[in-house]
């Protein structure tokens, strides 16, 4: 008997069809959390969270004497830059 109580064939496909579904389920999530592990988005999230941090402790500093605003320069893929 299959997990709906279905038997024979169509118990044995439901199965089946469970299985898979549950397969392609692990796979999206997989696929999801790859776009996280990629090198261009573990770099953002650093230069992000450092430039945060930098901003804030500039203002902590010195936010009565100099105003100062950070801007991204750019750089190219691979350069420190």
């Amino acid at each position: 008997m299959g997990a709906t109580g279905a038997t024979g064939p169509a118990g044995a496909i439901l199965d089946v069809a469970r299985k898979e579904v549950a397969r392609l389920d692990a796979l999206r999530i997989v696929k999801l959390c790859l776009a996280d592990t990629a090198t261009t988005a573990i770099t953002r999230l650093g230069n992000d969270t450092q430039r945060d941090q930098f901003q804030s402790e500039i203002v902590r500093l010195a936010a009565d004497k100099v105003r100062v605003e950070i801007v991204r320069s750019g750089g190219k893929y691979g350069s420190p830059n």
